[in-house]
């Protein structure tokens, strides 16, 4: 093994020392009952946070739900953007 290739070695295992996964303590588990609440919620304007705390869940777990539920378009653009919070849930 030449010095260059002990070096590239090296700064291969430092490198992937240095790598971090996104989001693994989040939770991406939804019971299908609480996705169609979710959908309820979005098109009646309630916030992330109103959402959040009503599920008892992180904001970025509820934006994680609208991206998924976009993508496969079960819901979509409502007044307020992503963030909504027009309304109040009645739930």
């Amino acid at each position: 093994m030449t010095l260059t290739q002990a070096g590239d070695k090296k700064k291969a295992k430092e490198s992937a020392a240095k790598l971090m996964i996104a989001c693994q303590d989040m939770n991406f588990i939804w019971h299908i009952t609480h996705v169609y609440e979710f959908r309820s919620m979005w098109k009646e304007g309630c916030s992330i946070t109103q959402m959040a705390e009503y599920f008892e869940r992180p904001a970025l777990e509820i934006i994680l739900l609208a991206a998924d539920q976009a993508d496969k378009g079960k819901i979509g653009d409502r007044p307020g953007g992503m963030m909504g919070g027009l309304q109040q849930w009645k739930g």
